[in-house]
């Protein structure tokens, strides 16, 4: 490093600018970084689109993913979790994100001891511009053909295995969406692992018709070329063809993309606290009623006392509001005593019919339509002073006091982001004090107000059904939360729990909220989650013989039949044993090994505490033991 012999004079050491590029080259040796001008669009202030050469960098996803894997490999670094992972394949998976300018695609190996550390994390395509569908295309290009070229290969290692590389996807839900085509989570088939229409997944999975299928690369391809030749490419028939609307980026099979789990719990908790915070607004918009028709009207009731309450001085901008409107109202009403008694005089004018008449007939009528206009843009701009004074969830006695509660726990939404929470954020406000502390907020604001003013009783009751509401809703979504946002394996029971868990959640916010939108992060979270996870479940149950073992009584039932003929144990048991144990397989072809979850570490933010359930391919080995 150039100047580095000053710090030698105070101890500090650092490596020189030719040792470090040393080391650099060493690590890239193998793998070579491209940087293209390529044309990429962007979004000008002024709200149009402009195509700008911008710079993409990336490095061939091939090459560094086996330079990575022989390195780790030579370090014995490698592990396959204890046979979660075939011994014959390799597991990688690709993660994209958005953050600040840059969008970034990683790629991360998960037979690693941390496969979801930042340190096993390789940034392999980056550049300056949104992640838009076009973008996506025209920078990632090259991505889906290195996974096709690595696919169809196998990786030897060191000590001369050979295996055989899996590749998976996580995402953000909408960059998901955008990978495979779909035309999002607003469409009416806005599923990405099944064909479920935005109506049906409304209602529990007993009362729908029809059960949706599930989608694959070959269906989404299916759809998007009929989309193309029936439908023209016109988006407004996209719905005709389950929303798919261009091909998927990459071959990557469906069910081996990963629910997004942090993302599923950042939307549902932000759809509920919108929906407490609505439901208090609607609240707020009352007491503003009352105050303005009922309370402050009394001459008795002094309006700067009233509004002095430190709940209630947010209403001031509305009721000053109001309070001009009602002036413009009375001015109004004053002009229609003058014009009734001009119209009066005018009469009288025409009664008289004098020499002069003519000209103070045309000079009253004309006054007469001054007042009448005049009249009539008071009465206007009082009109437009009563729709604009709207009272905010910031100035609202009761829904302002969900930021006191939020403040409370040190959360924070972020201001340029749809006011969303972090994944952080939501893991403290789901627990247990911070739930009571959100939802009885309200109540002990609507308390002190109808106590200290003349409001009406029926405020205090209304918050307090809704700190019962919300509070059932949001505890029993807590249970969800912990069962499922976590980095250790998960039994058959605990599977049960978290599926059980759900469905209580789900069939609450049905009850509920009958009319409310069912979001497609919740139905997610009903339908794809848990079979998500079952797929992998363990421990198995083993037969006495040790070797044999099954995911489910339904599955050793289903094998009991073939693993009566085969294994000594059973055998012994009826005076049919062998000198030499025959080879039993573990498992029939329909079932799955689990493999541990684990945090997706961030690459720049790139997907922050994201969760990968990955499903296991399942192989059948032979054991053979001599007696």
């Amino acid at each position: 490093m150039r100047g580095s012999r000053w710090p030698k004079g105070y101890g500090i050491t650092v490596e020189s600018e030719r040792t470090s590029r040393n080391v650099a080259q060493s690590l890239l040796s193998e793998v070579k970084v491209k940087c293209d001008l390529l044309p990429f669009t962007v979004r000008l202030h002024d709200g149009a689109s402009s195509v700008e050469a911008i710079p993409c960098a990336s490095i061939p996803l091939d090459a560094a993913v086996l330079d990575h894997l022989t390195r780790s490999a030579n370090r014995q670094k490698l592990t396959w979790h204890d046979g979660a992972i075939p011994a014959d394949e390799v597991w990688i998976k690709v993660a994209g994100d958005h953050g600040g300018d840059l969008f970034k695609i990683g790629a991360q190996v998960l037979n690693k001891a941390s496969p979801n550390s930042s340190g096993n994390t390789m940034i392999v395509c980056c550049f300056a511009a949104k992640d838009s569908r076009v973008n996506l295309v025209t920078g990632t290009a090259h991505i889906n053909a290195d996974i096709k070229s690595i696919t169809e290969r196998k990786w030897k290692s060191p000590d001369g295995r050979e295996c055989s590389l899996r590749f998976f996807g996580a995402s953000d839900y909408a960059l998901l969406c955008q990978w495979f085509g779909n035309s999002g989570p607003c469409g009416t088939h806005p599923c990405l692992w099944c064909e479920v229409t935005r109506t049906s997944m409304a209602k529990p999975q007993a009362e729908r018709e029809v059960e949706a299928p599930a989608r694959s690369l070959q269906s989404l391809a299916r759809d998007y070329r009929e989309f193309i030749e029936h439908g023209r490419g016109q988006l407004s028939k996209a719905k005709n063809y389950r929303n798919v609307i261009a091909p998927a980026m990459f071959d990557i099979a469906i069910d081996q993309v990963c629910p997004p789990a942090l993302h599923i719990c950042l939307g549902i908790y932000q759809k509920i606290f919108k929906m407490i915070e609505a439901d208090l607004h609607d609240l707020d918009v009352i007491l503003a009623s009352h105050l303005v028709k009922d309370i402050l009207p009394d001459e008795d009731v002094d309006e700067a006392e009233v509004l002095h309450h430190h709940l209630l001085h947010g209403l001031s901008p509305y009721v000053l509001a109001v309070d001009e409107a009602r002036q413009l109202l009375r001015d109004a009403e004053e002009l229609w005593g003058e014009i009734d008694e001009m119209e009066n005089e005018l009469k009288w004018v025409i009664l008289r019919a004098e020499g002069d008449s003519e000209d103070n007939f045309t000079q009253m009528v004309e006054a007469i339509a001054s007042l009448q206009d005049k009249r009539k843009n008071m009465e206007s701009k009082a009109d437009t002073i009563i729709k604009k004074a709207k009272v905010t969830t910031t100035d609202g006695p009761l829904a302002s006091r969900l930021e006191e509660a939020l403040q409370k726990h040190h959360v924070r939404r972020q201001a340029y982001h749809s006011q969303s929470f972090v994944g952080n954020h939501v893991k403290i406000m789901l627990q247990k004090e911070s739930i009571a502390d959100l939802t009885s907020v309200a109540s002990e604001a609507a308390r002190d107000i109808v106590s200290k003013s003349n409001f009406p009783q029926t405020i205090i009751t209304r918050t307090q059904a809704i700190e019962q509401r919300y509070k059932k809703l949001l505890s029993e979504f807590s249970e969800c939360h912990k069962r499922f946002t976590h980095g250790s394996r998960m039994d058959t029971e605990q599977i049960d729990l978290l599926d059980e868990s759900i469905r209580t959640f789900c069939a609450s916010f049905r009850e509920m909220f009958p009319t409310a939108t069912f979001p497609i992060k919740m139905h997610i979270l009903e339908q794809h989650v848990v079979p998500w996870v079952r797929r992998k479940t363990l421990p198995l149950v083993r037969c006495g013989c040790k070797y044999a073992r099954y995911c489910s009584e339904a599955c050793q039932e289903h094998d009991q039949e073939r693993h009566r003929m085969e294994c000594d144990v059973t055998n012994a048991a009826s005076g049919l044993a062998s000198n030499l144990k025959m080879a039993v397989a573990i498992l029939c072809k329909m079932h799955h090994l689990p493999v541990e979850r684990g945090q997706l570490s961030s690459i720049k933010n790139l997907m922050s505490r994201e969760y990968l359930i990955m499903p296991m391919t399942v192989h059948t080995f032979h054991t053979t033991v001599t007696v």
